[in-house]
This record gives structure tokens, C-alpha cells and sequence, in this order.
């Protein structure tokens, strides 16, 4: 996970908060470059079995964000790759699924149960000059439920 990932817990009105950023290896790391010996979504399947030992151990509460890597609903990505991050997102509400714009995402935002998404908006990629990130960025307003 080295490089493709940071934890951080700062002091917050709330409380400690966790925040966790991941760069989830695509379903080609180390096949069409690198070393070139790995097989299709080895990386990220390997990724996801340490980040769900990571989520497991984290205190609340607890964010999420960064390329995941996947499109949430599965799209094209084998059943068991979607199954392997249900798995390891089952304790966390992914603040970019179901609302009207972010279908096709691989950039999410999750949180735990303890925080409730207000708003989600996103800035699209092609939209900043000069172009910023092959990506578009996401942006979640994330509130403690009381």
C-alpha cells in the first residue's frame, strides 16, 4: 500500500476524526507497464484485503476518499472484484453512489455510519484551467448525525 495510501486523525468539534486517502492500483497495475507480472486486478484485489484489515481497526468516525477504481454499481469489473469492496466497505455509506451526476465514478467518498452527507458536488476535470487531474475532483459535505 506504500504510496497509495495515508491515515491521518485530526481534533475536530465533533472529535477525533479519521481521514483515510487511497489510490486503489486499476485492474492493469503491472501488466501493460512495470515489471509486467501480475495478473488482471491482482493489485487491486491484494489493495482491498489490507484496506478492509485497515477499516476494521480504525475508530469512528471515520472518511474515506480517493480512486477507488471502480465503478459502485459494478459496471464492467468482475462480480468478485465488486463483491471484494462490498466486503470491504460494509461498515462504511459511500457519499457518491445514488445521486443524479456522479454515475460512472471511480473517485468516491465514504464515511462511517456516524456522519451523514449533506451535499455532493463535482468538479469536473476539463473544467479547471489549466487541467488539473485526469480525474474530476469529488466534494461532500459530511455533518455528525445527532
Amino acid at each position: 500500500m506504500a504510496g497509495r495510501y495515508f491515515r491521518a486523525t485530526t481534533d475536530t468539534p465533533i472529535g477525533p476524526l479519521t481521514v483515510i486517502g487511497v489510490c486503489i492500483p486499476w485492474s492493469h497495475a503491472r501488466i501493460t507497464a512495470g515489471r509486467r507480472d501480475r495478473a488482471a486486478w491482482q493489485d487491486h484485489g491484494t489493495y482491498l484485503d489490507h484496506l478492509r484489515r485497515e477499516l476494521e481497526a480504525v475508530g469512528r468516525p471515520v472518511v474515506l476518499a480517493g480512486d477507488i477504481n471502480q465503478r459502485i454499481p459494478r459496471h464492467r469489473q468482475p462480480r468478485r472484484v465488486a463483491e471484494q469492496l462490498d466486503g470491504c466497505m460494509d461498515r462504511m455509506e459511500i457519499a457518491t453512489v445514488g445521486r443524479p451526476g456522479f454515475d460512472g465514478l471511480i473517485d468516491h467518498v465514504a464515511h462511517s455510519a456516524d456522519l451523514h452527507a449533506r451535499r455532493a458536488s463535482i468538479i469536473e476535470a476539463r473544467a479547471t484551467s489549466p487541467r488539473i487531474a485526469v480525474h474530476d475532483g469529488v466534494v461532500v459535505d459530511l455533518r455528525p448525525i445527532a
